[in-house]
């Protein structure tokens, strides 16, 4: 078998990788492959990727990705993460703060972002944890 070649939705996005989605059905399975590829981090709510989100997936479709799953940095952006996701039956989100935003975003508890992650396109907790320099 052929794999497609290693792309991007746009530059600043890191590699499509293989992998599999935990609510992955055939209802969202976009490829007529037996195997596809997952976009296991994207931001599809970034502005330079939404105002062109029906390109950007357009070009993940034809070369393969038949998933993709965009991340929270932000519970204030999460309603723009959640949207990307329910306007795609092949995209799931995670849902969290990223340690850069977190002096900024309003206070956040874990009962919060388990409430948020009940929706049933949230399969993931991120950005969250610490990030070291090294």
């Amino acid at each position: 078998m052929t794999r497609p070649p290693v792309v991007a939705a746009s530059p600043n996005q890191a590699p499509w990788i293989l992998g599999t989605s935990p609510r992955m059905t055939t209802e969202n399975y976009v490829t007529s492959s037996p195997s596809y590829l997952v976009d296991s981090h994207c931001h599809l709510d970034y502005p330079e990727l939404a105002r062109d989100l029906a390109g950007v997936m357009a070009r993940a479709r034809n070369v393969g990705v038949g998933h993709m799953l965009t991340i929270g940095t932000k519970i204030s952006a999460f309603p723009g993460v959640l949207a990307a996701a329910e306007q795609y039956p092949n995209v799931s989100c995670s849902v969290g703060i990223h340690p850069h935003d977190a002096a900024t975003e309003a206070e956040t508890d874990a009962a919060k972002l388990i409430e948020l992650a009940r929706h049933p396109k949230v399969v993931a907790f991120g950005e969250t944890g610490p990030r070291l320099l090294l």
